[in-house]
This record gives structure tokens, sequence and C-alpha cells, in this order.
């Protein structure tokens, strides 16, 4: 992925601020892989001290001292970095659904104007898609582990590095799905939709999606807000910082987008 944010992307400085930041957390977590082995060595020193010795005969100094040890390698290796990402991310996300509003969609269809938005709003599928124009697909038919096919109106996946998939982040996967109907969009319809992408994400082997668009041309009901937000709504991994929640966009009838969650 380049670092390099084009002119006309929509929220140029903002983008790049959080560029930076991303850029700056690898690094912070590219170093905390040489301080783990400290961290673990610290954390099985005070398992094996106390297992050896008992509470009864721990001298209080020493078991403050290990476990004060032992929690801040912890914090300082995994923790700090996760929440930082967490944070970021979040942030990015926020910037992304603005620019998504606030950019004049283009295309002669539904599903192009969907697609153009995403490569106008997000710099990391506008780069994906200049390396790899196939990746997007419009009225995909996307297979799931069930033998089942789901529609979406964009689907775009892209494989990522083992490290990614060993942290259960296996590469990129965009899901937008547009319902066209005079009714409000159900909870039980997103529900159903949650469900074709956990399929889907358990075919090709990742836990959580990059990001999940429900599009609306007649809005959606107010129980959908509660459920997208929801500890059951939320995609989740083992690592608290990786999260991904559906955003709700609504569909005006010129065509343009409001994105409703933010």
């Amino acid at each position: 992925m380049t670092s390099k944010i084009d002119d006309d992307v929509p929220l140029k400085p903002l983008n790049e601020l959080i560029l930076k930041f991303k850029k700056r957390l690898r690094i912070l977590t590219f170093l905390t892989l040489f301080s783990l082995p400290a961290a673990t060595v610290s954390i099985v020193l005070f398992l094996i001290f106390v297992l050896l010795t008992g509470f009864s005969g721990l001298n209080v100094t020493i078991f403050l001292f290990l476990l004060l040890s032992a929690i801040a390698s912890f914090s300082g290796n995994i923790l700090i970095p996760s929440l930082l990402s967490g944070i970021i991310d979040q942030m990015e996300t926020s910037v992304q659904s603005i620019a998504f509003t606030i950019t004049k969609p283009e295309g002669k269809n539904p599903q192009e104007r969907i697609l153009n938005q995403l490569a106008k709003t997000d710099h990391y599928i506008r780069n994906l898609i200049k390396k790899k124009p196939k990746a997007p697909v419009l009225n995909a038919k996307v297979a799931g582990k069930k033998g089942l096919e789901y529609d979406f109106d964009v689907y775009i996946h892209n494989d990522t590095n083992i490290i990614m998939k060993i942290i259960e982040c296996a590469g990129t996967s965009i899901f937008a799905r547009r319902f066209d109907q005079i009714d409000l969009v159900t909870e039980q319809q997103v529900k159903n939709l949650k469900d074709a992408v956990q399929d889907i994400l358990k075919r090709i082997g990742q836990r959580i999606p990059t990001r999940v668009l429900i599009i609306s041309t007649a809005g959606f009901e107010d129980s959908v807000f509660e459920y997208i937000n929801s500890k059951e709504g939320i995609f989740q991994t083992r690592f608290p910082a990786f999260e991904c929640r559906m955003e709700l966009i609504k569909e005006n009838t010129d065509g343009s987008f409001d994105v409703l969650s933010f």
C-alpha cells in the first residue's frame, strides 16, 4: 500500500494525518515484536515463583515487583498498541463516512456509484483498485462455507500476508448491500446480512470484514441502529482492538448518500 494520498481525495489533510499515525503505529508494533519475549519471560518467572514458593512464603516486595513487571510488560507490548490501533481505525472510519456523504457520487447505476464513493473516500481501496482492477465485483454472488451464495452489490476481497492471518485479519473484504424497497430495512434483514457475511468470512479464512455497508433507499428501523452497536451486531476477533461495525447509509432520490452511522 502506498503512503501517498491523491490530491482529489476528500478531506485530504485528515487522511494524511491518519496515515502518518498508522505508519508510526506500525513501527511501534514492529518494535514490540522484539520486546515480547522479555514480557513473556517476566510473566513466566512470576508464575514459577508463585508455584514454587506459594503465597504464604512469598516476599511481598518481590511479589509486587514481579507482578508489576508482568503487568507493565503485557500492557506496553500488547494492550497499548492494540488500543491505539483501535482508536486510529475509528478515526479513519469516521473520516471516511463524512467524506462518503459530502462527495458527489458518480456512476451509471447505484453499484458504480457505491464503488466510486468507496474509491474516492478510502485511499486503501483506491490504491487496491489501481493495482488490481478486477478485485471489485459488482452485482456479485459470493459463496459461503455452507455452500450457499449471497448477493452483494459490491464485493471486494484481497488476501494479505501470513502475519495478518495469524491475528485473524486475513486481507481485505468489503461488502456493500443495497436494499431498494419501500419499507424501512428491518433488524432481521440486517441480522441475515451479518450471518451471510460471517459465512463468507469462514470460507475465506477471515474473522472480521474490513467494512460492511448497508445502503437503503427508504431508511432503517430504529432497532437497527441499536443492533449494529450491540455486542451481537459487531464483528469481533479475540483481540479487542480489532472490530468492524456495519455502516448504515441512506440513498437519496438524486443518487447522493447520507451516512447515518459513524
